[in-house]
């Protein structure tokens, strides 16, 4: 039972929480509005584009954004709903951003210090990201590897749902050894469906990712024996099949099909690794908290399954980035690009709910004080960074100075 002040304490901090949550969702409202009508010329934004491809009448279905803002538009017969929905998506994902570190870390949610920073983390996710350096950023955008994309309703669309279903299928292969609870399966399966159905990034990189980790499972010794384990891995993996299939028929939509043949074709182009050096400070300068969590956690990367499946998820997020490339009218759409802002996404909240789970362990760092002081004075320093550079990101955008800048 929770006394009087513990339970006091734990409503001032929900609400301070929501509020917060409430003043991004208003801000994001004016600025997802801004960007619709691309005011003053200075939010220009993938919206707008989703916006007329949902109302131009081609029946194009195959984004679930399409779909939905043609419902959307049709209720008001203006893009009031759509402004509101694109608003609310950001508040869902704080919400899932608390529910994902809290589901993977166990903290417990009743204990005042553990609620604040949860809260805290939800809130500070959605602005993680690379910590710009200016003498190397001229560019907050394209010259980082951002996690989140203010701009791409699509992306949004699609962090939400993959986070939601690496929730669920982070709790099965956790524990798959002893049990595989369907329900947890099915719902995953359905939130991976509508990420692919949102927009195929993550599902290229979550395949490879699964293919990977199961073959690693596979073939580690263990108490039952291979067949076993193969079994159970079979089982988990046919619930990934339907977003597979959907990548299918995706891919014959948009560069098989006789209509479109020969007008877009995907090849394997690894000119953007020529550069290693500025590369690896890129990608230094945009994981920097989950670098320091892996450097600090590296028994973790061979025990826990679902850190693995993170980090795994974002390499193969920057392989697609590095080797996948669309040619003709589609060159220069970027859209393999977003495979690694999703898989960073994913790193850095798994990353924060390791965090969690680190401070909640006693035996941490074998209890040695020290060692723990600097680690958690590295967090502080990289997260308080990256948070500080995308808050500046966004209101820069805020202010009119454009995505791309």
């Amino acid at each position: 039972m929770l006394n009087e002040k513990t339970r006091y304490r734990n409503l001032l901090i929900d609400l301070a929480w929501l509020l917060i949550v409430l003043a991004i969702c208003y801000a994001c409202f004016n600025l997802f509005s801004w960007m619709i009508i691309n005011r003053d010329g200075n939010y220009r934004a993938d919206i707008t584009a989703y916006i007329n491809y949902a109302l131009d009448g081609d029946n194009r279905k195959h984004r679930l954004v399409l779909v939905l803002f043609r419902f959307l538009y049709g209720i008001t017969g203006t893009d009031l709903m759509i402004r509101v929905y694109l608003a609310a998506e950001i508040g869902l994902i704080i919400f899932t951003n608390y529910f994902y570190i809290k589901d993977y870390s166990g903290a417990d949610a009743e204990n005042s210090f553990n609620r604040l920073l949860m809260r805290a983390f939800s809130l500070a996710l959605i602005f993680s990201g690379p910590i710009y350096v200016l003498k190397i950023h001229r560019h907050f955008y394209k010259d980082t590897f951002p996690v989140f994309a203010w701009h791409s309703p699509t992306q949004q669309m699609m962090t939400l749902f993959s986070l939601a279903g690496m929730l669920f299928f982070c709790r099965v292969i956790a524990n798959y050894e002893k049990e595989i609870k369907i329900s947890d399966c099915l719902i995953a399966a359905v939130c991976f469906m509508l990420s692919a159905y949102s927009k195929p990034s993550f599902i290229i990189d979550l395949v490879p990712a699964i293919i990977v980790l199961f073959l690693i499972e596979l073939f580690r010794s263990g108490t039952d024996g291979m067949w076993q384990r193969f079994k159970k891995l079979f089982i988990m993996g046919m619930f990934v099949v339907p977003s597979g299939i959907y990548l299918i028929v995706l891919n014959y939509i948009i560069y098989a099909r006789s209509d479109r043949k020969g007008d877009s074709d995907i090849i394997v182009n690894a000119s953007r690794f020529n550069g290693i050096v500025p590369l690896i400070i890129a990608v230094a300068c945009s994981i920097t908290l989950p670098l320091i969590v892996l450097l600090f956690n590296m028994k973790k990367i061979r025990t826990d399954r679902r850190f693995l499946l993170s980090w795994l998820t974002a390499l193969m997020g920057l392989l697609q980035w590095g080797l996948l490339s669309e040619t003709g009218s589609r060159a220069s759409h970027g859209n393999f690009t977003w495979g690694s802002t999703i898989g960073g996404y994913i790193l850095y909240a798994t990353s924060l709910a390791v965090v969690m789970e680190n401070i909640n362990d006693e035996n941490f760092l074998s209890g040695r004080k020290q060692m723990k002081g600097l680690y958690y004075l590295l967090l502080a320093g990289s997260l308080g960074l990256s948070v500080a550079s995308q808050v500046y990101y966004f209101c820069t955008m805020y202010r009119g100075a454009g995505f791309w800048r």
